[in-house]
């Protein structure tokens, strides 16, 4: 059994869910995206650069 078919018949279930579902169901879309690699990319660079800033930031006591 998948687990959309808990949600077929079940309205009460659906709407207690709904958050969770619209965020599986755009991370899905997401990674089906055909520019994903281009923002993955963006994502190291960001992490690259607040790792370099929080390096260089001075040490205060």
């Amino acid at each position: 059994m998948s687990y959309i078919q808990l949600f077929k018949n079940n309205l009460k279930a659906l709407m207690n869910h709904c958050g969770l579902l619209q965020l599986g169901l755009a991370t899905a879309q997401t990674l089906k995206h055909p520019q994903t690699a281009k923002w993955d990319n963006f994502l190291a660079f960001e992490r690259l650069l607040l790792q370099f800033i929080h390096h260089r930031a001075p040490i205060t006591s």
